[in-house]
């Protein structure tokens, strides 16, 4: 912790004399000059008028701490000194400073607070300054005589106060040469800063920074390379010779002095790649023959490896997300050509980000290296932004979507590997989604017609207008329509009656194969649940779940391994109830 003294400010204060409480109540009035300084942080007094008489209570003032700085302070000491000179007769002793007395040659109190009652000062938001304001006292002490001359007498004062604080500090590693050779000198360099403002010689950190390289990939274990004092610049380097060859993740990390007031910190790790004596690392360059790509549409990926000598040979390994991927090569490995270059062509079937690297491995006159990455973007085949009147037809490895201002006229067929996604758009005939196909409408679609799904792989209906039935058989993948938002913060609202908003038709869910859930719909038909089996995505979905629904017709539930729930949340029935739903209050 540092300590940072205010700046010094004059006051004036008129005095009532007299002797005990014999004398009348007289105003005095402390008036402060204002801070004048843009730095630092400084006390001022007020402008209120205590009463101030030989012998009286002792009158409470405010004195206002001001932070001009970017970090929080806490105020341990106050002083108050008289800076004029008092007629014979007025006792400097006899004035009191929150119970503490006068004292000394200028006059002065101190007040010093002990730890639990420091005074925090906010830091500076934007350009204002933070401040609070300290609850001080005044008093003048009977002391059994004539305080005649104190009368009228302008008291000029002025206030000093001591603060700790921390400097928050940031670490920057850097090391030369990089690319180095084995067993070669390398200097690695740590420049330690103060992140705080206003700045000044104050705030240059003093400490010392060591030097790690990290074994493992998250650094929870490392080694120490060696440490350094910082220089009066805030500098500290020393020199390491890695072996063998290889690729090495170094940090830094920054230890203040004990005296000092700086925190400590950690650089971000730097990679440092040391190549064989007798080799050189080569560049190896990857790039994406289209990025973004569409969902369904193929994407090429091409590895150039060039070096100073001749033709890179070997291979380079693609990766997404550092895992190989499949399809290409041999688990992800691929030869390079007569060129250097390998490449590495990918479909992707739904949308998504993907971080690809081609890392290549080297051979006998250049060394492995890790080459750039490319973050691939996979946007949807096309999306529906109008009116379409034709019939849809989603094929495999395509990703389509109807978007809030498109509308779909025609039948729609989902094929398997197809995913159509609903995103608050018009539907207004039937829509089919056969094996393996998926469907995802979300909150403010309408759906004129039917939904039906033969064996999907995803199907879910979210905060929709529903004109027509839904029926759903051997599905795959999780069955989802309309969540009552018991489970947290749910991403599926009900389906329920908003403008003409509710289920028209029954809805069906027979054979699924991947546990269900259907929570909170307006149904104006018959709901039936029937030879469910498996569990949903979250431990809700452990049976399936029929909750809170508004159901216009019957509820039937059979043969549901394990027997569906309601979770304590009944729902409506205006028909009967049959089978393992058939209780009362289900």
């Amino acid at each position: 912790m540092g300590a940072l003294a205010a700046c010094a400010l004059a006051g004036a204060l008129a005095v009532m004399a007299g002797v005990g409480q014999s004398q009348r109540l007289r105003p005095m009035t402390l008036v402060s000059e204002s801070c004048a300084s843009n730095s630092g942080f400084c006390v001022t007094g007020p402008g209120t008028e205590p009463v101030l008489y030989p012998g009286a209570p002792a009158s409470p003032f405010d004195l206002t701490f001001t932070n001009y700085s970017s970090v929080p302070l806490s105020v341990y000491q106050l002083s108050v000194t008289f800076v004029n000179s008092f007629p014979v007769g007025c006792v400097s002793s006899a004035f009191q400073l929150s119970g503490i007395g006068m004292s000394g040659e200028p006059p002065s109190a101190t007040i010093s607070l002990p730890s639990g009652s420091h005074v925090s000062v906010p830091a500076k938001s934007g350009e204002t300054p933070g401040s609070t304001v300290f609850k001080a006292t005044l008093a003048l002490a009977d002391n059994g005589k004539s305080q005649d001359a104190c009368q009228a007498l302008a008291l000029h004062m002025s206030y000093q106060a001591l603060a700790s604080y921390t400097v928050p500090t940031s670490t920057a590693l850097t090391s030369s040469p990089n690319p180095s050779k084995e067993a070669q000198a390398v200097t690695l360099a740590a420049t330690v800063s103060a992140t705080i403002t206003p700045a000044g010689a104050a705030h240059t950190p003093e400490g010392s920074v060591t030097f790690y390289e990290c074994t493992d990939g998250s650094c929870s274990t490392r080694t120490a390379l060696g440490s350094a004092s910082l220089n009066s610049e805030g500098k500290a380097s020393i020199e390491s010779a890695l072996s063998p060859a290889g690729s090495y993740k170094l940090y830094a990390s920054f230890t203040p002095s004990d005296s000092t007031n700086f925190a400590s910190s950690n650089s971000s790790q730097l990679t440092q790649v040391v190549s064989s004596a007798g080799k050189t690392t080569p560049n190896d360059v990857l790039a994406s023959s289209q990025n973004p790509t569409a969902a369904g549409a193929p994407v090429t990926y091409k590895a150039t490896v060039s070096g100073s000598g001749p033709t890179p040979t070997g291979s380079v390994t693609f990766k997404d997300g550092g895992a190989p991927i499949t399809g290409c090569g041999t688990n992800g490995l691929v030869k390079l050509n007569a060129s250097g270059e390998g490449a590495c062509t990918v479909t992707y079937g739904v949308t998504g980000t993907h971080t690809i690297t081609a890392p290549y491995g080297g051979d006998a006159n250049y060394n492995g290296t890790e080459g750039n990455t490319v973050s691939e973007t996979v946007n949807y085949s096309y999306c529906i932004t109008t009116t379409a009147t034709t019939t849809l037809t989603v094929k495999s490895g395509q990703d389509v979507c109807i978007a809030s201002t498109g509308t779909e006229s025609g039948e729609t067929f989902i094929e398997g590997g197809g995913r159509l996604d609903v995103l608050g758009g018009t539907v207004a005939k039937k829509v089919t989604v056969y094996l393996n196909g998926a469907l995802n409408v979300m909150a403010g679609s309408k759906i004129s017609a039917s939904l039906d799904g033969d064996s999907p792989k995803l199907f879910t209906v979210c905060g929709s207008t529903l004109k027509g039935g839904i029926s759903v058989t051997g599905a795959t993948g999780f069955v989802l329509i309309g969540d009552a938002g018991d489970d947290g913060s749910p991403t599926c609202a009900p389906n329920t009656s908003g403008n003409t908003g509710k289920t028209n038709g029954t809805v069906s869910l027979i054979a699924n194969k991947a546990g269900a859930e259907v929570s909170g719909n307006t149904i104006n038909g018959n709901l039936i649940i029937k030879k469910t089996t498996g569990t949903g995505p979250g431990a809700e979905n452990a049976s399936p779940e029929l909750e809170a629904n508004t159901v216009s017709g019957e509820l039937n539930c059979l043969e549901n391994k394990p027997p569906p729930t309601d979770d304590g949340r009944p729902n409506k029935v205006t028909g009967a109830r049959a089978g393992q739903c058939s209780a009362a209050g289900f």
